[in-house]
């Protein structure tokens, strides 16, 4: 299977070449402003992204920027909404579904929403020009997911990538899982090496840039659906998601023991009534008090209109994350220097 794999990646050579080859002209025309690239004058703009396809943790950094650095701005968070099935500029509020505004920018205001104003769209200068005229006193827009985004030249980027597999040790699409080049990171004020085994691992410097070990925390399973509140009855656990890399949450649930099955959809998957079911089909071997189907935040966003409208016989129970930093006042202390540099009059 080994050989399979290499050998098919040495077919995919050509096509990272050639993709390669547009990204390094694209990123070349904004460099040398032959392509144009904007700068708000009103607002501080941060940027959170990856050269990765998915999967670095960008929801649970900007969450975590959210909840320092409130403190210090009056913010705003901008979100492409991939996975909705609206379109153009949408502010994001209580009534808000997953399907109208997608499903992380909604996990990010149901968690922070006290915090920041929350907003979508896909074109992002439209989006702060949107935000900035309904809400003028706003000192600081978070856009996640918005490192390709060259049209929007942003006061700070924060790049995520994942620890057991940094970008500079990784290749293009097809033959690797990066969609932009390497020199990309260039871009970068700060990197994040995430999802680390501990926040004590080895620490690599590849680039002169401030770089920090981050790591996602599990906290305690909370109850959001059916009769049970008590984790500790608790005696069979059904695993069900749909992200990018299900496997740090399978290791989490495992470790917790007691798992009978585990179900791994795909990233931002349209749940529906026979995914329930199918995941559970074992559920009749419990006392449905005593089973859970345990499930992330995000896959809460978009399973909650399909439990509200058919309830079925299940103990659901969401296992929240946060995001862990090896030096989080000093990763704050030079973000809030490096903004207070440019902040805008």
């Amino acid at each position: 299977m080994h050989m399979i794999r290499t050998y098919l990646r040495w077919l995919a050579l050509p096509v990272s070449a050639l993709w390669y080859g547009v990204l390094w002209m694209r990123n070349r025309l904004y460099d040398k402003g032959w392509l144009k690239a904007t700068q708000p004058d009103d607002v501080l703009t941060l940027v959170v992204g990856n050269l990765n396809l998915g999967g670095t943790g960008k929801t649970p950094a900007t969450e975590w920027l959210i909840q320092q650095l409130h403190h210090q701005y009056r913010l705003g968070v901008l979100s492409r909404g991939y996975g909705r099935k609206t379109a153009g500029f949408r502010w994001i509020d209580n009534q808000s579904t997953a399907d109208q505004v997608g499903d992380e920018p909604l996990q990010m205001f149901q968690k922070c929403h006290t915090m920041a104003r929350f907003a979508v769209d896909g074109n992002r200068l439209r989006g702060i020009r949107a935000m900035k005229k309904a809400q003028p006193d706003l000192e600081l827009i978070l856009l996640d997911d918005a490192f390709q985004h060259r049209a929007l030249r942003a006061d700070y980027y924060l790049l995520l990538t994942p620890y057991e597999l940094p970008f500079w040790e990784d290749f293009l699409l097809p033959v690797g899982g990066l969609r932009d080049i390497h020199a990309s990171a260039r871009r970068a004020d700060m990197i994040w090496l995430t999802k680390a085994p501990q926040l004590g691992a080895a620490l690599p410097q590849p680039f002169d840039k401030p770089i920090f070990i981050s790591t996602i925390g599990y906290l305690p399973p909370k109850p959001v659906f059916g009769e049970a509140t008590n984790w500790s009855e608790v005696e069979g656990i059904f695993g069900l998601c749909g992200i990018a890399k299900p496997s740090y949450f399978e290791q989490h649930l495992r470790a917790l023991g007691m798992v009978v099955r585990f179900t791994a959809l795909p990233d931002h998957r349209d749940f529906t009534l026979q995914d329930l079911m199918a995941a559970t089909d074992s559920f009749d071997n419990f006392a449905h008090r005593k089973a859970a189907l345990c499930i992330t935040e995000k896959d809460w966003t978009k399973l909650k209109p399909l439990v509200d409208a058919h309830q079925p016989s299940l103990n659901i129970w969401v296992i929240p994350i946060e995001m862990q930093l090896n030096q989080p006042g000093e990763c704050l202390a030079d973000i809030v220097r490096k903004l207070e540099r440019k902040t805008k009059k």
